[in-house]
């Protein structure tokens, strides 16, 4: 039996390169004992060959593959859940690359903390010409406020999943299910860092990564995630999980916000008719009509959606522009502010000089006047 499980979810990463060299940077480790499942989510790019080369090269290697493209990695790693076998759960991904030690060094960690259902390092997160560190000393608090864990670095014990449940696969939290486990996982167990770069993070620069390109409901997936999902989330009811269901207590804003999520995902795994139809299941007062048997009433329904998906579309992309010009005009009063401070003390400098101080003396007392 295997000591970690590898799980590496992807779709369309293999023309660049980018998922043979997280592939190999797996098996490179130099702790050998894990078995690794490259979950492969419909790529349509020569993937699939490229996982069977390398498959049949190392057994440790298992291809988990859907044909069409499930677009959620939470629903289909459950399926490699299922399969795996390993007392702990790592986490890689087809734009990631690992350090060689990474699996032994947080497995020293996991053993020397064994209280810890989570053990987790730092990540390099490559943005183009500029590159940042994620992951630091864990603290409840923050993690609550913003996401300090890098999923690339992550270390997690079976028994964890099994008692806080599997990652949420709701279209609500598609961009941050990583972050919603991480919390959930806190509240039964405790979680330990290595102050250690350990991955190298590139979703950063790419437009397709889930972070760029996924839509997310703040305030919706806030309130979505302060309700209890954990018997729902147990892997044993994967087969019952709806991605696409809304919830009571969503109200008509929250309602169309959640369409909103909805229908782009349906549009991105190309399901555009369920698009339609999810939709105005969702909005029945907005969208009257039906789908059966009128053709020309199922046409006029298809445009009145896709008319009221961009409308939303260009709202969304006015307030980033507000939201972005605000900031801009923010940093100009700031700086605005900053200069007429300087000037300010420029002139006391110049007006205490001028009454036959040094100007290192000067400079103090324009200090303590400050």
């Amino acid at each position: 039996m295997p000591l970690v499980s590898v799980l590496l979810p992807t779709y369309s990463r293999n023309a660049s390169d980018y998922l043979r060299n997280s592939i190999m940077s797996v098996l490179d480790q130099d702790m050998p004992d894990f078995e690794l499942f490259v979950v492969d989510d419909g790529s349509v790019d020569g993937s699939a060959a490229t996982i069977a080369e390398i498959a049949a090269q190392d057994s440790r290697v298992h291809h988990v593959r859907f044909e069409q493209n499930v677009g959620l990695p939470a629903l289909t790693c459950g399926e490699a859940f299922r399969r795996s076998k390993g007392e702990f759960i790592a986490w890689q991904f087809d734009d990631c690359v690992w350090k060689p030690d990474l699996l032994s060094s947080l497995i020293k960690v996991a053993r020397d903390n064994p209280d810890s259902g989570m053990v987790y390092g730092q990540a390099q997160m490559n943005a183009g010409s500029s590159t940042s560190i994620l992951g630091e000393a864990f603290c409840r608090e923050v993690l609550l406020q913003r996401n300090i864990i890098p999923n690339c670095s992550t270390l997690i014990r079976r028994e964890v999943f099994l008692k806080a449940g599997w990652l949420d696969p709701s279209v609500i939290l598609k961009r941050i299910c990583d972050y919603d486990m991480w919390i959930r996982a806190a509240e039964h167990f405790d979680i330990t860092f290595l102050e250690k770069v350990v991955a190298v993070e590139n979703g950063l620069s790419l437009p397709d990564s889930l972070g760029n390109s996924v839509t997310l409901m703040s305030s919706l997936a806030q309130k979505y995630r302060e309700h209890d999902r954990t018997s729902y989330l147990m892997i044993e009811n994967i087969e019952n999980w709806n991605p696409y269901g809304s919830s009571e207590w969503m109200d008509e804003v929250e309602t169309e916000q959640f369409a909103q999520v909805v229908c782009e995902h349906l549009l991105r795994t190309k399901k555009y008719s369920k698009a339609v139809s999810t939709v105005r299941e969702l909005l029945p007062k907005m969208f009257d009509g039906s789908l059966a048997d009128n053709v020309n009433n199922a046409n006029q329904l298809t445009e009145n959606v896709f008319a009221w998906y961009i409308d939303r579309l260009n709202e969304a992309r006015h307030k980033r522009e507000f939201e972005a010009q605000e900031y801009i005009r923010g940093q100009d009063k700031y700086i605005e502010d900053q200069h007429a401070y300087i000037d300010r003390q420029h002139k006391m400098i110049h007006d205490l000089t001028g009454r036959g101080l040094s100007r290192w003396s000067a400079l103090k007392r324009v200090l303590s006047i400050r």
